[in-house]
């Protein structure tokens, strides 16, 4: 299949229009346009509704050149009858007419005229991102026929670009508030997408969007890509896309290390001796073992990041850090730890507690319906415990509580508090604490909007900046999407018939937000606002006001752009949406 004939790459419907079109149709006009955002989960708080135009020239290049070149290169009675086999097999004999797919075999080039708003610029809704339509009379059916194939090679990486921007903007807002700089935020959040991913090149269309607005990826093909479509003089010189990751282990590395070491039962393991232990301080020191050899030999310098859950993280990242303190310290890089399991808002902060003294009274006045306010731990004079409490019949009062199991310390402070604890780090301008530079944390398992927040709040109420985090965005954000996820639709909406310009227009009874727009479009800005301008005449799209500039005609680019403008764009939104465009 990576050779798809292009003809098919087409809902099977799409074959039949071209005699289905009125005879003297000259032109189809048609544009792509985001009609809502009704299932989109990952605005950040105020930010700006609307979508990240991205992805269009790598489409353009795939869908309108290189899927096409095999085609043209095909002696054209092989081509003819390959189209007409697939017809004639999946709906009827003579069904569909071949003589179209013929004249374009004859032309050499797709005869259609693209525009696209600047790539990292932020599209409101309900205003078109692009637009298409035939430069050959002959071929008014060609238009809509790419419809299917542009639609699945473009919402993907719109979408995604949009997730990553409201990322950013999330990122940008917590280091206004306690950050003296914001150096960190290219970094901040991590595309660990790939992998749970529909396919790989589900992979690269989902990551160049993330790249739009961060330079940390472990998305290997997305770098590719953008190196491939959005190449600057730098790269084309031969310099790489600033795109970056570190090393790091996975539970396949540390889980046979751990264990081999365990089995070298003759060696000590830190001057521990393998006999005799109970399997958790086996595990333990094979591990501690493993992670010294992992900070001197394998990764002496530089940053190096460390999955810590294997066994028992809280007791990695409290004991095993105290016990290789001197080896961190010393070390030139930061050992950043990972936890992988858990709820990632206590496993980074710590689970809120009340103070046995203090929970009648904060007990006092509240109903059953305030209870998700009240701390679930309990901190005595014994230790943490986990807190259940006991309502009256109407819920309208806490008649009793009873403590159940012990929670342990290093699970109540949370993986920053015990870092700090250890390793101590200084406190910014702002009064917020930032870790010693020797170590850090990142987290990348279920992290979405909702819960980057509430890690960041929580951070903040417990005294520690943003900068502490870093966080994985994995595949349940970048994956749990759909083209409805903002009604991505590409419809018709002009058309020249026998010399006359007919504007056209999808309006259904049954649903106002199918409504598509009226005629020959374009896009104009007004005060740093993009609007839609419908017109009855094709010639709109040339005026100087259009911000869909030309890309692709009738074979040939226009207007190519590349990653640093695309990622100053994006930039430009940024600073737009927090309110720092002039600053």
């Amino acid at each position: 299949m990576n050779n798809l004939f292009p003809l098919s790459a087409a809902d099977l419907y799409k074959p039949g229009h071209a005699k289905m079109y009125h005879p003297k149709t000259e032109v189809i006009f048609s544009n792509f346009t985001p009609r809502g955002d009704k299932y989109f989960q990952h605005y950040a708080p105020n930010a700006p509704k609307g979508v990240i135009v991205a992805g269009v020239q790598r489409m353009i290049h795939f869908v309108l050149v290189d899927m096409w070149e095999d085609f043209f290169r095909m002696d054209e009675d092989k081509a003819v009858t390959k189209f007409k086999r697939r017809m004639d097999g999946s709906l009827g004999e003579n069904v569909v007419d071949t003589k179209g797919v013929r004249q374009l075999h004859k032309l050499g080039y797709l005869p259609v005229e693209f525009r696209s708003q600047d790539e990292g610029v932020l599209s409101p809704l309900k205003v078109p991102v692009f637009t298409i339509h035939n430069t050959h009379p002959d071929f008014a059916w060609l238009t809509n026929y790419l419809e299917t194939v542009i639609s699945a090679e473009s919402w993907k990486t719109f979408t995604s670009a949009t997730t990553a921007f409201n990322f950013r903007l999330l990122a940008e807002e917590w280091a206004n508030k306690t950050c003296d700089n914001k150096d960190h935020i290219p970094f901040q959040m991590h595309d660990f997408s790939l992998r749970g991913l529909s396919c790989i090149e589900d992979g690269y269309k989902s990551g160049i969007g993330h790249l739009f607005s961060f330079m940390g990826t472990d998305n290997i093909p997305a770098i590719e890509s953008i190196e491939y479509h959005y190449p600057t003089e730098a790269i084309k010189q031969g310099a790489t896309l600033s795109a970056f990751s570190v090393p790091a282990t996975e539970h396949s590395v540390s889980t046979t290390n751990i264990n081999k070491n365990i089995s070298d039962v003759s060696e000590s393991i830190n001057g521990k001796s393998g006999h005799g232990m109970n399997q958790d301080d086996s595990r333990f020191w094979g591990e501690v073992k493993f992670l010294k050899h992992y900070l001197t030999e394998i990764v002496p310098t530089g940053i190096a990041s460390y999955v810590a859950d294997s066994y028992d993280y809280y007791r990695i990242i409290s004991e095993a850090s105290k016990e290789l303190k001197d080896v961190i310290m010393s070390r030139e890089g930061k050992l950043v730890f990972r936890p992988d399991t858990g709820k990632p808002e206590d496993v980074v902060c710590g689970i809120p507690f009340v103070e046995e003294d203090n929970l009648k009274e904060l007990l006092s006045g509240k109903h059953y319906k305030d209870q998700g306010t009240i701390p679930k731990v309990i901190k005595t004079e014994k230790g943490y415990f986990s807190l259940h409490l006991i309502w009256s019949s109407e819920d309208t009062e806490c008649e009793a509580y009873v403590y159940g199991n012990e929670i342990p310390e290093a699970e109540v402070k949370g993986s920053i508090e015990i870092l700090w604890e250890i390793f101590g780090g200084t406190t910014n301008s702002k009064g917020y604490k930032e870790l010693d530079p020797h170590v850090g944390l990142i987290y990348g398992d279920s992290i979405n909007m909702n819960r980057a927040q509430e890690i960041f709040k929580r951070l903040e109420e417990k005294g520690f900046a943003c900068n502490n985090i870093v966080f994985g965005v994995g595949s349940y954000v970048m994956q749990m999407c759909t083209r409805d996820t903002f009604g991505f639709a590409m419809k018709a909406t002009g058309t020249i018939i026998d010399g006359k310009s007919i504007p056209v227009s999808k309006d259904p009874k049954g649903d106002s937000g199918k409504k598509s727009a009226n005629g020959f479009l374009k896009v104009v800005e007004s005060d740093g606002t993009l609007s839609l301008v419908e017109s009855d005449s094709l010639s709109v799209v040339d005026d100087e006001d259009n911000t869909l500039k030309l890309r692709f005609r009738d074979g040939m680019f226009f207007n190519q752009t590349n990653i640093d403008v695309i990622r100053a764009n994006v930039t430009k939104e940024v600073d737009k949406a927090i309110g720092q465009e002039n600053k």
